[in-house]
């Protein structure tokens, strides 16, 4: 059974196995810690942590089957090692990033023909370069952009019932768990303050400023 590590002992595990020798050497992913957490910062990092663990393994089980069952002098246990490479290895499996959370705001057409149409609504994401704007989704036509007159005028707060469909639709976009950009959705009210200092910032990104 492999026994459940914390980041601290992941550390001195990992620390323990870097072999820096070149920038090239792939022992050099073991020296990429702050001190104290081996947790990794992204996909293609935790990737690279796997593979270089699993490269470490192969050289501890080989020594577990060569070793005659004594300890040496040093106090080294092939069998130990190899016990630590496993831990570290689940360590890194079973790592999961911390998602950013995305705030969607539910809304249903007031009246005419598109009456009870739930549209999500993204209060934090700029719709064009006027910072009044933001971005909406639907089931027909999918992304767009909206002005404030359009939600205050032209729809009503969406009832969990009526938004479920679309945010399954929604999740399947942004919450992915293969996506390492994917983020959480989480149904606000509102608009808030917040939101619109975001959406005035990406718009100042764009034009440059």
């Amino acid at each position: 059974m492999t026994t459940t590590i914390t980041k601290d002992e992941a550390y001195s595990i990992a620390s323990s196995w870097g072999s820096y020798m070149t920038s090239g050497d792939p022992g050099a992913v073991f020296y990429s810690f702050p001190v104290g957490d081996a947790s990794p910062v992204d996909a293609a990092h935790k990737a690279a942590l796997l593979a270089y663990t699993e490269e470490c393994l192969e050289i501890a089980r080989k020594r577990v089957a060569e070793w005659d069952g004594e300890v040496d002098e040093w106090g080294e246990n092939p069998e130990e090692d190899e016990d630590q490479l496993e831990a570290l290895k689940a360590f890194f499996e079973g790592f999961t990033f911390e998602r950013a959370v995305m705030p969607v705001i539910f809304r249903a057409t007031k009246h005419g023909e598109f009456k009870g149409q739930v549209d999500a609504v993204f209060p934090s994401l700029a719709g064009t370069y006027d910072k009044s704007t933001f971005t909406v989704y639907s089931h027909v036509g999918q992304h767009g952009t909206r002005a404030r007159s359009w939600f205050a005028d032209k729809t009503r707060a969406a009832t969990p019932a009526e938004y479920a469909d679309l945010m399954r639709e929604l999740e399947g976009i942004y919450s992915r768990d293969d996506d390492p950009d994917a983020v959480t959705l989480k149904p606000v009210l509102r608009f808030t303050k917040a939101h619109d200092l975001e959406r005035e910032r990406q718009v100042r990104i764009a034009a440059g400023g």
